[in-house]
């Protein structure tokens, strides 16, 4: 990705949205994206003394994909939605709608990558009628949206609650984004590049 990163057409593209934020407060962006989580996610590491195995068990069958479609702020995450599959446009219209909207104010900037959904119609009329704006980031640029960052944290929550059932999975998936502290939500931002005001 880092030599895609490089050519020039997107260098230039990196550096209009760059200046585009620079502007902005950090509290006024607000990031979006989906990722995805399942039943059979395990822990990647554990401990065991030494000379022995650690043991556990995982699903042979992952189930359904559960897309979390979320809002990340300098607060935390503001918006959040799960749904069985993968997104749509007509998905990603219904959470921006039903979640983000509402926790929208005049003047924040949301910023989301170019997939299609992104795009569907209705979803920056919604946007703009709460006074807000949307901004989408350069190809090849996840590492200027601080979500990225969230969703790690979040998935290793959910290896560690080990949740069997895609109901519970939902309910690990809502105690795992409220972990997430404004703590967290500032560095990830700061790590991304923006800035981050001062108290």
């Amino acid at each position: 990705m880092a030599s895609e990163r490089d050519r020039p057409g997107v260098q230039q593209k990196r550096e209009e949205f760059l200046a585009a934020t620079e502007a902005l407060e950090g509290g006024r962006l607000v990031f979006l994206d989906e990722s995805g989580s399942h039943v059979s996610m395990i822990r990647e590491h554990a401990w065991a003394p030494v000379g022995e195995r650690v043991v556990g068990r995982a699903p042979r069958n992952r189930g359904k994909v559960l897309t979390m479609i979320g809002a990340l702020t300098l607060d935390g995450v503001e918006a959040l939605m799960t749904v069985e599959g993968g997104t749509s446009g007509a998905v990603f219209l219904t959470f921006v709608r039903d979640y983000l909207v509402p926790t929208l104010r005049p003047g924040d900037l949301v910023v989301m990558d170019n997939l299609g959904a992104h795009h569907a119609t209705g979803v920056k009329e919604a946007i703009r009628a709460t006074g807000a704006d949307v901004l989408y980031l350069p190809p090849y640029s996840p590492d200027l949206n601080p979500i990225e960052l969230c969703w790690s944290k979040v998935k290793a929550l959910l290896r560690k609650l080990a949740a069997r059932t895609v109901r519970r999975l939902k309910v690990a998936v809502q105690k795992a984004t409220e972990a997430v502290t404004q703590r967290d939500a500032e560095g990830w931002f700061i790590h991304c590049g923006y800035p981050v005001p001062c108290d």
